[in-house]
């Protein structure tokens, strides 16, 4: 089917065979982060949600809507579709034996995982999809280059996604109390391998924190969407 972003009108072209059965589907358009919402009739079939934005450009006959672009084979490569309620997680780890344990925590506490092992495969996760929650272990000193890599590539993500997305550093000298450890290194907070085994707290302070920080934020943000939009 083919569907269109009402964001930067970008046209698309993916199976339905991809997408899961349920009656609303969330999409992120690659290019502009736009959500494209999708819909099933009580016949199954799948049609997607006109907005005002969409109708009017239609209606003009918009040569938006008219240049095709057909990127089915590389958006059907690393996009994963989430149902809008579902909370999201990526780690990086080397260590076998930190792998099964981080993976384990993170089930436990209700994300759908996904490891990554390179900058590549961060970079194309983050093509389709923001993710809650993203966890950097460091347990020896040969995943420095890649960890400075995937760090440096979350810092440079734009403000708007950046602040959705609660980021763990987990490192040898990590420190969950020492703010300004965490400041310098661009994340949200730094932990210890020890402080695994208690990933639950850390992660819901975290997220608290995080919530605190930006309320103001938020609230002004939607103050001013409701105004204008």
């Amino acid at each position: 089917m083919e569907i269109i972003c009402p964001g930067c009108h970008t046209k698309y072209t993916i199976s339905e065979d991809k997408l899961p059965d349920s009656e609303t589907i969330i999409l992120k358009c690659p290019k502009c982060n736009q959500k494209i919402k999708l819909v099933r009739d009580k016949n199954n079939r799948l049609y997607q949600e006109k907005t005002e934005v969409q109708t009017k450009a239609h209606d003009k006959n918009d040569t938006l809507y008219t240049d095709k672009l057909d990127v089915y084979d590389d958006f059907s490569k690393g996009m994963e579709f989430f149902s809008p309620d579902t909370k999201t997680a990526l780690f990086f780890s080397s260590q076998d034996h930190a792998v099964q344990e981080i993976s384990s925590r993170l089930k436990q506490l209700g994300f759908e995982v996904r490891r990554i092992q390179n900058i590549d495969e961060l970079n194309a996760r983050f093509r389709y999809h923001t993710y809650d929650l993203v966890l950097i272990c460091k347990l020896n000193e040969d995943d420095t280059p890649i960890v400075e890599e995937l760090i440096t590539y979350i810092n440079k993500m734009p403000m708007q996604i950046r602040r959705n997305i609660t980021v763990i550093y987990c490192h040898l000298t990590g420190n969950k109390l020492d703010t300004m450890q965490a400041f310098l290194y661009g994340v949200d907070i730094t932990i210890s391998p020890l402080d695994l085994t208690r990933l639950e707290e850390i992660i819901e302070k975290a997220e608290k924190d995080k919530k605190l920080l930006y309320r103001v934020f938020k609230e002004c943000q939607n103050l001013v969407e409701k105004e204008f939009l």
